[in-house]
């Protein structure tokens, strides 16, 4: 199947569905038949174009390459964010809402930092903690209120 048929389907398409609403203007008994053949084209014609679709795509991934959707080191890192996850969670009673925030999001963000320096690392830190805390103060000045914690 080549572009040229994918296209004549798609005009074959189209010329049954303006058979069909065509044939809505008709008196009921002598549309019966112009529906019917428009309904069995625009099937045939989508059932062409699916299979065109079809080939396509199969033939994309046929010269692709194939990478594992999951692997040990996505698993890991997933392990990694689960855990500082429920830590904040857990530390909100204890340390604010703010503060660990700060502390898990820093975390969160240097680990996935791709570039391992001291400058890269103290760049996040204050660009993530400006956000952190800009972020709290614009909910604080909109009326949302924010556990506090026992220490901070």
């Amino acid at each position: 199947m080549s572009k040229k048929d994918f296209i004549l389907y798609i005009i074959f398409g189209v010329f049954f569905i303006t058979i069909y609403f065509w044939s809505n203007t008709l008196i009921q008994s002598a549309a019966s038949w112009p529906k019917m053949v428009s309904v069995i084209g625009l099937v045939l014609s989508f059932i062409g174009i699916f299979r065109y679709l079809f080939r396509l795509i199969k033939k994309n991934l046929a010269n692709s390459e194939v990478y594992p959707v999951i692997n040990k080191k996505i698993v890991l890192r997933s392990l990694f964010l689960i855990i500082i996850m429920l830590i904040w969670i857990a530390s909100i009673k204890l340390l604010g809402f703010l503060f660990s925030s700060l502390i898990a999001i820093n975390i969160i963000v240097q680990f996935f930092t791709s570039t391992r320096n001291f400058k890269k690392y103290t760049f996040n830190f204050c660009i993530t903690s400006i956000i952190v805390a800009g972020m709290y103060y614009l909910f604080i000045l909109l009326g949302v209120s924010f556990p506090a914690g026992k220490i901070f």
